[in-house]
């Protein structure tokens, strides 16, 4: 794939596979913006010299949020990679869902890549 002077948005890209992807992006010639939750993350991958969007995407304000700031730019290639990581050990019994943020964790905003579609 050819991704020289492709502008993308990845979501979820100031920690774990994201914050990977989104070097690897830019290392061939990708335009990334990342957006993520955390201030903490958002300021360390700005320092890295990315553009970050602060929002939450697991929310329809967060959604609103991410278009608001992309504005009319042309986004070439989206990655929905955002999600919520859990301490926990699989192997010592069952998951409680009842006490686990069960829809945070699992998806992000139904009207996240709709609204991203249509924002043109």
């Amino acid at each position: 794939m050819r991704l020289q002077g492709k502008t993308m948005q990845v979501a979820g890209g100031t920690d774990g596979i994201g914050a990977q992807l989104i070097r690897q992006l830019r290392d061939k010639g990708a335009m990334v913006i990342a957006s993520g939750r955390s201030a903490e993350r958002i300021a360390a991958t700005r320092a890295d010299g990315f553009e970050v969007i602060a929002a939450d995407l697991s929310t329809a304000a967060g959604v609103d949020a991410l278009v608001a700031e992309l504005g009319d730019r042309r986004i070439d290639i989206l990655v929905n990679n955002a999600g919520m990581g859990t301490d926990y050990d699989f192997r010592s019994g069952e998951v409680d869902l009842a006490g686990a943020d069960f829809d945070a964790t699992v998806a992000l905003h139904p009207s996240m890549a709709e609204e991203l579609v249509l924002m043109r």
